[in-house]
Parts: C-alpha cells; sequence; structure tokens
C-alpha cells in the first residue's frame, strides 16, 4: 500500500509543477513532506512487535438426541462428562514484521474464559505446520484459562487454538492478556478497525494538502480501504441453526466458526444429532423457511424428504474400529476382510480367534449406531452390495456387556451419537464399531483401526476400491423469494473453494476438489 501512496504523491507533484505557479510548487512541497512525516510514523511502528487475537468461533455446543428419554453426553480425555459444554475457537498471530523472541514476553499470553472451566485444549493449522510441536507440548491450562508458553514465533508465523470448555457463562466472552516488551497484544479485529481509521485520517490529510478534487478522488480511488480477502462469505443478517450429522460436526465448527469471524451479523448455532433427525426437523419447517440447514451423511430420500435443496459438500471416509485388547498391546492397525467383517455382523462369531487364530481369544462385541447416515453407510457399502443394504444386526443388549433380550447371536448394543460410539469401544474388551475416520484417528490409541481389504481411507486408497465411504450433503428449504438468506450465504461458503482446504485438513477431502469421487454417491 505504501508503494501505491508513493506513487499518487510523485503523480500529484507532476500535475501541480505542470500547471506552472509559486502556489502549485509550493503544495506539492507540503504534500511531500507530508507525506515524508507519515512514512517516518509508519517505519518506527513497523518496528513494534505485535501479537494479534483473534476469536473465531465462541459457542455451546448443543446437542439434540433423537431417542426420547436417551441424554447424550460428551466426555473429556479422563472420561468424564462435560456438562453444558461449549467451543472456542481462536487463532493466534504474529502480525508484526519482526520476531517474538521468548525474552519478550514480560507477563505470558493468557486466555480466561470467565465462569467456564477448561476441559481440552488442542493446537491446529499452525504455519509452519511443526509449530505444532512447539506449542502443544508446553501449553497449561488452569479452571478457567489457558496459558501460552513463551515461545519465540517469526514474523507471519500463526496457530490455532480449539478449547472445549464446561459451565455457562452469562458473558461468553474470551479475555485475553499479557504484557509485550516492544510490543502489544492486540485484537485483531479492533486492529484492523483501527488501521482502517488510520488510513482514512492519512488519506483526508493527503487531500486536503492537494485542495483540488480531482486529487482527492484520485487519492481516495487508490486507497481501496479494507478490500474484501479473496474467499470471503456473502455475509447475510439473521440466525441459523444448523443440525444433522454428528460424523461431520468437528469440520462443520470450523467453517461456521470462519464464517462468524468475517461476518459479525450472523449467529449460526451448531446442534448435531444424526443425519435422520437434522433432516426431519428440517423438513418440518414450513415452505420457504430459511432458519435451518441439515447435514447429511449420504444422499437424502427425496421421497421422504420433498422439496429441499441439495449439494455436496466433502467425502466422509469411515473407519471400522476395534478395542485394543483385540489386537494385543502394540499394535497400530488390524487388517480384515470384508467377507470377515460380514461374518462378524452376521452375529456368529462368538470370539476374536474364530474371526483370526492369531487375534485374542476375547468375545465379539459389537457397537452399531441407531438412526444415522454412518450406519446407512456401513450397511449398504460394507455389509451389503453397494445396492441392497444389509443389517447390522439386531440389538440384544443396552450396554454391549449384559445381554438384555433373549437371543443366541452376538452381543449387539447402539449408539446415537459418534462420539459415544467411540466411547463405547474404548470401555468394553472385544468391541467393535464403526465411525467417521478423523473422529476414530482421535480417538487413537484408545482404538485400533481397521484396515478393509488391504486399503485405508485416504482419498487414493477410496478411488481404488476402499468401499467404506460416503458424501456429506447439506440441505436447505427451497427458497420462496430471490433475496439472499443467511442459508443459502452458508452454504455457499461450506461447498466453495474458500474451505475446501480447511475441510480436506480435517479429515474430509472437499468436493470441490475431487468432484470425480463425489459423483460416484
Amino acid at each position: 500500500m505504501s508503494r501505491t501512496l508513493d506513487g499518487a504523491v510523485d503523480a500529484v507533484t507532476e500535475i501541480l509543477l505542470a500547471q506552472g505557479g509559486v502556489w502549485a510548487l509550493l503544495l506539492g512541497l507540503v504534500l511531500s513532506a507530508g507525506w515524508g512525516a507519515w512514512k517516518e510514523v509508519r517505519a518506527r511502528r513497523a518496528g513494534r512487535k505485535v501479537l494479534s487475537y483473534n476469536v473465531l468461533f465462541n459457542s455451546r455446543l448443543g446437542l439434540d438426541p433423537p431417542d426420547a428419554g436417551e441424554l447424550v453426553r460428551l466426555h473429556d480425555r479422563q472420561d468424564e462428562v462435560i456438562a453444558d459444554p461449549s467451543m472456542v475457537v481462536v487463532r493466534i498471530t504474529n502480525e508484526g514484521r519482526t520476531d517474538i523472541s521468548a525474552d519478550d514476553y514480560q507477563l505470558p499470553v493468557e486466555l480466561e474464559f470467565g465462569r467456564r472451566s477448561v476441559k481440552t485444549v488442542d493446537v491446529t493449522e499452525a504455519h509452519p505446520p511443526d509449530l505444532v510441536r512447539v506449542i502443544a507440548p508446553r501449553l497449561t491450562a488452569t479452571v478457567n484459562r489457558v496459558v501460552l508458553p513463551p515461545e519465540h514465533l517469526n514474523a507471519a508465523s500463526r496457530f490455532k487454538l480449539l478449547v472445549l470448555l464446561s459451565g455457562h457463562s452469562d458473558e461468553n466472552v474470551v479475555r485475553v492478556g499479557g504484557v509485550l516488551k516492544g510490543g502489544e497484544i492486540v485484537d485483531a479485529r479492533r486492529q484492523q478497525q483501527r488501521n482502517v481509521r488510520n488510513w482514512r485520517v492519512a488519506t483526508t490529510v493527503t487531500a486536503s494538502l492537494c485542495a483540488g478534487a480531482l486529487i482527492v478522488v484520485w487519492l481516495v480511488n487508490s486507497a481501496g480501504l479494507r478490500p474484501t480477502p479473496p474467499g470471503a462469505p456473502r455475509c447475510v443478517e439473521g440466525t441459523l441453526d444448523v443440525g444433522g450429522s454428528s460424523a461431520f460436526g468437528t469440520a462443520a465448527s470450523r467453517v461456521i466458526g470462519s464464517y462468524t469471524a468475517y461476518c459479525e451479523d450472523a449467529t449460526i448455532r451448531l446442534s448435531v444429532s444424526n443425519s435422520q433427525h437434522g433432516l426431519e426437523q428440517l423438513r418440518d419447517l414450513p415452505n420457504g423457511d430459511q432458519s435451518r440447514v441439515a447435514l447429511s451423511d449420504g444422499p437424502a430420500d427425496p421421497n421422504v424428504f420433498p422439496g429441499l435443496v441439495e449439494r455436496a459438500v466433502a467425502i466422509v471416509p469411515f473407519s471400522v474400529v476395534v478395542h485394543p485388547s483385540v489386537t494385543g498391546p502394540g499394535v497400530d492397525s488390524l487388517t480384515l476382510s470384508t467377507t470377515q467383517l460380514r461374518r462378524i455382523f452376521d452375529g456368529r462369531q462368538k470370539t476374536w480367534r474364530d474371526v483370526d487364530p492369531r487375534l485374542s481369544p476375547v468375545p465379539v462385541r459389537i457397537v452399531g449406531r441407531g438412526q444415522s447416515g454412518s450406519r446407512v453407510a456401513f450397511e449398504r457399502y460394507v455389509l451389503g452390495d453397494g445396492r441392497t443394504p444389509r443389517s447390522q444386526g439386531e440389538r440384544t443388549s443396552s450396554d454391549c456387556v449384559n445381554r438384555t433380550y433373549a437371543s443366541e447371536a452376538t452381543i449387539l448394543c447402539e449408539e446415537s451419537t459418534t462420539a459415544s460410539l467411540l466411547r463405547r469401544v474404548t470401555e468394553v474388551e472385544g468391541a467393535i464399531g464403526y465411525a467417521d475416520a478423523p473422529d476414530a484417528q482421535q480417538a487413537q490409541p484408545a482404538v485400533v483401526p481397521v484396515r478393509l481389504d488391504g486399503r485405508d481411507t485416504t482419498p487414493a486408497d477410496i478411488g481404488a476400491g476402499y468401499p467404506f465411504w460416503t458424501v456429506e450433503y447439506v440441505y436447505r428449504r427451497q427458497q420462496s423469494t430471490g433475496v439472499a438468506s443467511l442459508a443459502s450465504s452458508v452454504v455457499d461458503y461450506l461447498t466453495g473453494d474458500a474451505q475446501a482446504n480447511v475441510l480436506t485438513a480435517t479429515g474430509y477431502p472437499a468436493c470441490a476438489h475431487h468432484a470425480e469421487i463425489c459423483t460416484r454417491r
């Protein structure tokens, strides 16, 4: 931007000199001197260290259980129930032009969450990527705050913090403190507003010195006050509820956090349960209602859910997982054939040694899903032939330990969400279940992933024949008017190129980059 204004000053001076006269020359000299002083101020400020924070997402996590009387809970890494959960996503960036050294932190940077208590904190999306390995091991968390380690940050280095919180606070704010020697810790949004304000003052003063309408117009046109960043969403005011697939909940929360960071007048509430429940909530809205969108693992049946607008979002790879007792200690993965898996879910395999003599003699315990897109994909593409689904079996237990219903089949219980299924598999010896691959990966090493027919969940293996995957779709009601809605804006942002890299990094390859695979399902 400074090079643009340097050119503006030179052009204005040439115009004034070309017109001749002492006054024109004096005005040119005043303008040059004023701009030189402004550049000196900018140069001094450029040497200051600036660490910015940007709260991208700060919201409660609503969970809607689809079955009457069933309570859905989130658990932390110590398996304790998280009461009234919420999530905060904060990006930390070295905004200055100089490095911030470990000695520059006179007081450490702290994020404080009021009455909410910290349950887990993770570091993600760092630049450079290996910065995660520097920051994560030295993060500390107290009851209601997270303290960043005083690590060296190169100019333009950045990373995100994902903080899972418990408890309710009427303020629902995030306070950031600390002292930086020779610099400041700033809110990124206010910093942008300050930069715009200072820029406006500078251009106004410069235009007044020029004392010519032509010069004023030229400067304003050259300024480009806060141009819209590439890929920024088309902001629409309002409130939107996003429900449906729990398997896609983590990825959806990141995109929603990014959207609300740009669009401050938009309120988006994420409430995940399962695909069927989300689609039913959307279907029950009046025609033209744009207050809700639904996420679905796989396409919705148009005969059951008519009048919905469909958009493909990303590939959802699923993974079969087992309890570590199945393989024994120190095993990173288990390979099963599709035929072996079908025999397990036939209900006739009593122990894992019946499945494969090399496995442990512990009893087989099946943890399935209730109504969900994950179950539909499993029954159709793994147990079935891709067209005709085959049932995972009848429920015989409520806890996968004790037989509740009279049956000779293998013990099988059902869970309503991805999180509860993975938790059950980690608790029960000999358990086998299935979940979306990114969440299954997060659960390791408490669960062991299964390679099907020697293939993994990568896009390359999916293209080569890995069967257990589907496409995530987002649905909204048809719009009765041509006026843009928050629902259509969020859907456009979720499915556009701007978020494709974010989805892929989260573990869900975007359809914007893998259309040839997405069109298969």
